[in-house]
């Protein structure tokens, strides 16, 4: 059993992080830059999360995590 498969019938959850080489389904992400971390740079992180993205969403499906108040800038 690899650490990301589920042995439910023993009623363990073995779940990991796979190897970033490893193949996988599609790329998730979080759209999470908080002000209070970045400060006037926000925009900018913002811009190069989206930039990440759209990069990646070239080759694989990727799913980002946005808080509500925040999905429409992230759709840009």
């Amino acid at each position: 059993m690899t650490p990301t498969q589920f042995d439910q019938g023993a009623g363990v959850i073995r779940a990991g992080m796979p190897d970033e080489g490893a193949p996988h389904v599609r790329t998730w992400m979080a759209f999470g830059a908080s002000e209070a971390i970045w400060g006037g740079m926000l925009a900018a992180i913002q811009t190069q999360l989206a930039h990440v993205a759209n990069t990646i969403a070239r080759f694989e499906p990727v799913s980002m995590l946005v808080r509500p108040t925040e999905m429409e800038l992230a759709r840009r």
